[in-house]
C-alpha cells in the first residue's frame, strides 16, 4: 500500500518532504491516525507505535553517523 493511498484512507494530505525527523514525524502522525480510524486492537497498536518510535530513534543514529 502506496503512502497516497494511506494518506486517504487517514483523511490526511500530508506531503512527505523535508528534513528526514519532519517527514518520521509526519508518517508517526499519519500512523497513529490510521490505528485510529481503522479501529486497530490495542495489542496491535502498541506494536506500532512501537515500531514506529524505533524506526525514528534509528533515523536519529543514522543521521549523526553520517554527518559524524
Amino acid at each position: 500500500m502506496g503512502h497516497r493511498k494511506l494518506q486517504r484512507i487517514a483523511g490526511k494530505n500530508l506531503q512527505l518532504k523535508g528534513p528526514i525527523s519532519r517527514v518520521v514525524g509526519r508518517t508517526r502522525d499519519l500512523v497513529q491516525t490510521l490505528l485510529l480510524r481503522t479501529g486497530v486492537n490495542q495489542v496491535l497498536q502498541t506494536r506500532v507505535k512501537h515500531l514506529v518510535g524505533k524506526k525514528q530513534q534509528m533515523d536519529v543514529s543514522e543521521r549523526k553517523i553520517r554527518f559524524a
